[in-house]
Formats: structure tokens, C-alpha cells, sequence
């Protein structure tokens, strides 16, 4: 790593010293195949009964766990597209610090992101050659993404945010190398898209004090252990009670079945499927499930984040494009 750490406290002399730090963390890691756990729960589910912030931090968590199965998507993602980033940012005069001010360079970093997303970058080809989804019919009036005044237009900007959620994968990816370009790596690994997913792992505040009746004893009337019977009988019915009352205004506003249905072993399997190219048989036999259980599951979990399948006939893993 050149002699540079990677972590919260990584200081580097300047951008091309970090970069170096970063491609060097990225490629020394090996794939992590298996995942377990919930899909966490986001606050913003509670008022979003149609889960579309649900399923934003569903792909998030998805994009994290695709980068441990398939190191080579970080990778590829710190090469020609993190070059493309930075250089987008150079043109715009940005500082050539390596961590920067990120709420005065807001507006910068945005920017940036839409300059990237120009129709067959590097970028536009990393989404491409790894089968994330992307908008590729570009309205006309945005042909030219290199023109902030036409972007930025009354009416544009609003209707270009529009169209570039229909490719998800290119927007959460130029989020990811804007963590990179722009803010100090942390922890032992610079992982962007862990970073995303932290910004959704939000507390649902569902807890509750319980209302416990109050307890007396008059040892003058009443022996202890008959107080002690009759007292932890009460207080067992009333923390039943307790709880089931929680327990219900939880169910009523908690997250909506999708988060529910699906976890990040699922979420791993979809990775293995779609990047590694791995066949839903050697999937099965590998985490010791059936064909059919992993096939629903991957299924399930490529609809919950809206990432369209590879057709099952294709073998290998993907080449490397020019």
C-alpha cells in the first residue's frame, strides 16, 4: 500500500497517493461467498408504504454484499471509472487534496456524478460489463451531459434525476467513487458502497416503556411466599400484555414484506448467480439447499432491487471489455 494505511486515520500527501492506497486495499481482498442475516429495517419505511425507500436500501445492502462475493466489481470500479470521476473533478477546478471539505464542495461532488454518467464512459462500461441495470435510451435534451447549463435548465434537472433511476446501478455507483474522491477512507478496506448502506441502517424507534400496574405487599396479611406467587403472576400478565400491545402497533408500522421475505444470504446468492456466473445447482449444493429454494430466492431478491437477471444459459464470468 505504499507504505500508506487505510483506515479512518489515513492521512495521504494528495489524490494520486490515495488512489493508489485504495486500488491496492481493493485488490488485496478475496471473495466473502457467504452471508447471513435480516435485511435491516430503514426508518423511512414506517411513512413509505410502498417501499420505495425500502428498496433503495435494499440495493444498497445488495451492492455491498455483491462487492465482498465479487472483489473484482471493486476492482474494476477503482480503475478507468475512479480515473474518470477524479478527472471530472479536476475539470471543475476542484481541490487536488485528497480528503476534502464535503459540505462546502456539495455542489462540486454532485457535479461530478452527472458529468460521469455520459453515455458509454467508463463508468456507462463498468455498469454495462457487470449487467447493473442503466438508463440506455438518453433523452435527447441530455445528450450533451457535459453542459451544465443544459442539465441544469428550469425543468431539466428535475426530469434528468428522473430518467436516472431507471438505471439505478450508474447513480449508486457514482455515489460510490464520489466516497472515494472525496472523503477519508476508513476501517481496514475502503468500501463506498458499505458506506451507502450505513445511511440507511436507521433506528425504527418502535420501543415503548412498558405500563406496568403497580405492586404492593403487607407481610402483616400476607405470607411471602404467597406475595411473591401472586405478585409475579400479575406482573407476567401484564408484561404479556405489554408486549402484545407493542408487539401490534409494531406490525402496524414497521417495514413492508419485501425486507421481510428477503436476507442477505439471499442477497449473496443473487451476487454468486449474476457476477460469478455460478448456476443455481452449484449455488444449492454449495450452501446445502435445494435447486428450487435457491432458485425462487435469487429470483425474489433480483425483484426486490430491480436488477434484471442473466439468462441462465450464459457460462463463465464476464470479460473484460476495451
Amino acid at each position: 500500500m505504499v507504505g500508506y494505511p487505510v483506515d479512518e486515520r489515513s492521512v495521504f500527501p494528495d489524490w494520486p497517493a490515495k488512489r493508489d492506497a485504495i486500488r491496492a486495499a481493493v485488490a488485496a481482498r478475496t471473495p466473502l461467498l457467504y452471508h447471513a442475516g435480516p435485511l435491516r429495517p430503514v426508518r423511512g419505511a414506517v411513512t413509505d408504504p410502498d417501499g420505495d425507500r425500502a428498496q433503495v436500501a435494499a440495493r444498497a445492502a445488495f451492492l455491498n454484499v455483491a462487492s465482498a462475493v465479487e472483489p473484482r466489481l471493486l476492482v474494476d470500479l477503482a480503475g478507468d471509472p475512479l480515473d474518470q470521476y477524479a478527472a471530472a473533478w479536476d475539470a471543475t477546478g476542484g481541490s487536488s487534496a485528497a480528503d476534502l471539505d464535503v459540505e462546502a464542495d456539495a455542489f462540486r461532488i454532485r457535479w461530478c456524478q452527472l458529468k460521469v454518467l455520459v453515455p458509454h464512459g467508463a463508468t456507462w462500461r463498468w455498469s454495462e460489463r457487470w449487467g447493473f441495470p442503466f438508463a440506455r435510451d438518453v433523452p435527447e435534451r441530455f445528450h450533451d451531459l457535459e453542459d451544465f447549463d443544459v442539465v441544469s435548465a428550469p425543468g431539466n434537472f428535475p426530469a434528468f434525476w428522473t430518467w436516472v433511476p431507471q438505471g439505478w446501478g450508474l447513480e449508486d455507483v457514482t455515489l460510490a467513487l464520489a466516497y472515494w474522491r472525496v472523503h477519508p477512507l476508513r476501517e481496514s478496506n475502503p468500501l463506498p458502497f458499505d458506506r451507502i448502506l450505513s445511511c440507511y441502517e436507521e433506528d425504527l424507534e418502535l420501543g415503548a416503556p412498558l405500563r406496568l400496574p403497580g405492586a404492593s405487599w403487607d407481610p402483616q396479611v400476607e405470607g411471602r411466599a404467597t406475595a411473591t406467587k401472586r405478585i409475579l403472576a400479575d406482573m407476567g400478565r401484564a408484561v404479556r400484555s405489554e408486549l402484545g400491545r407493542i408487539e401490534a402497533e409494531a406490525r402496524r408500522t414497521a417495514v413492508p414484506p419485501p425486507l421481510k421475505r428477503t436476507g442477505l444470504d439471499h442477497l449473496a446468492w443473487l451476487a454468486r448467480y449474476h457476477f460469478r456466473h455460478e448456476s443455481f445447482s452449484t449455488i444449492a449444493e454449495n450452501v446445502c439447499k435445494e435447486r428450487q429454494t435457491v432458485t425462487e430466492a435469487v429470483k425474489a431478491a433480483a425483484d426486490l432491487v430491480g436488477l434484471p437477471l442473466r439468462e441462465p444459459t450464459l457460462a463463465g464470468r464476464p470479460r473484460r471489455t476495451s
